[in-house]
This record gives structure tokens, sequence and C-alpha cells, in this order.
């Protein structure tokens, strides 16, 4: 009898373990959308991350250049950019998922990140 309990609690530990981990895994459904570059609540080196946070999350404070993207069903999309003369303005770009690595193919680069869920409204971009 007591195998049999133990036996019991190790499947449900391990489905449950299970469960937590493929939570974790970014898809196509997640990224669909608009993400801002959320630089106040940002630990991580902002030059090699980004910590991303949807659009409609929050009400973000004004700031002189906010990054952002906009992700569609059809693997194109838009990103925010800053050009040298200081104008803001959106450019196509493609981007692609593969397990937890975005390819992002914009104007001046292409870019790829390492992909990981921080809660249900924000994501972290690393730079591969």
């Amino acid at each position: 009898m007591k195998h049999l309990i133990l036996g019991a609690l190790f499947i449900l530990l391990a489905f449950s373990c299970n469960k937590d981990e493929t939570s974790s895994i970014i898809t196509t459904e997640d990224l669909i959308g608009c993400w801002k570059h959320d630089t106040e609540n940002q630990t991580t080196d902002g030059s090699t991350t980004y910590l991303m946070t949807k659009c409609d999350a929050r009400d973000f404070p004004a700031s002189w250049f906010r990054y952002s993207l906009i992700f569609e069903e059809n693997n194109m999309g838009s990103e925010f950019l800053l050009a040298e003369n200081d104008a803001h303005s959106y450019h196509d770009m493609s981007w692609d998922l593969l397990r937890q690595n975005l390819t992002i193919n914009g104007l001046f680069q292409e870019e790829e990140y390492a992909v990981e869920i921080v809660n249900e409204e924000s994501i972290l971009l690393i730079k591969k």
C-alpha cells in the first residue's frame, strides 16, 4: 500500500512538472500583437536584452524613444525605429519563431533572439 501511494505521488509530481515546463514555451499565438520595450521595469543590460511588454498591458510613461514591435499572423509586422535625424517611424519587417528562437528581418538588420516568457504580459528578448 505504501508503494502504491508513493507511486501515485510520483506520477502526479511528474505531470505537474511537465505542465510547468510547457507553459514557458512561447508560441506564435503568444507573439501576435503589439509589444513595447519596457525600460522602466527592465533589470538586465539594455544593450543585449529587451524586456518587451504588451502595448495594452499598462500605461507607459512618456519617453524620448521606445522601441516597439508589431507581430502579425502572416509572419510579417512592423518595428518602430529611430532614424539618425531623430525621426520615429514604423518599418515593415518579417519574423520567424522556431522553438525559443526569434529572427527579425527588419529594414536595417537581421537580428536573432532567444525568447523567454517573463509573465502573461512580458517577454524577454536576448540577442544571440
